[in-house]
């Protein structure tokens, strides 16, 4: 999903219900693109987690534009890193 899509998703039903729902969508579509890619190296993965976390800022960024609620743009990144704690220094 784009981030616009998931910036209507949120403006519909701004809640942290949803913000958490599409964290999690978000965070699942990380195998999904690995499968499609065939990524199997930790920098592959890396890589697709800082390109999701760059969907998130521009989902924040398009929800601060047009809402009074505030997503914070580093959203994502402390969302993988409650699972992840690992990559705390790899993640942008």
């Amino acid at each position: 999903m784009k981030a616009k899509e998931y910036a209507q998703k949120y403006i519909d039903n701004p809640t942290d219900e949803t913000l958490y729902e599409i964290a999690k969508e978000m965070f699942f579509e990380i195998d999904i693109i690995r499968k499609a890619r065939n990524a199997q190296s930790n920098e592959a993965m890396i890589a697709i987690i800082n390109e999701q976390s760059d969907k998130w800022r521009k989902f924040a960024n398009i929800v601060k534009n047009v809402s009074i609620n505030i997503v914070k743009e580093d959203g994502f990144k402390n969302f993988v890193l409650i699972s992840l704690p690992e990559l705390k220094n790899n993640l942008k």
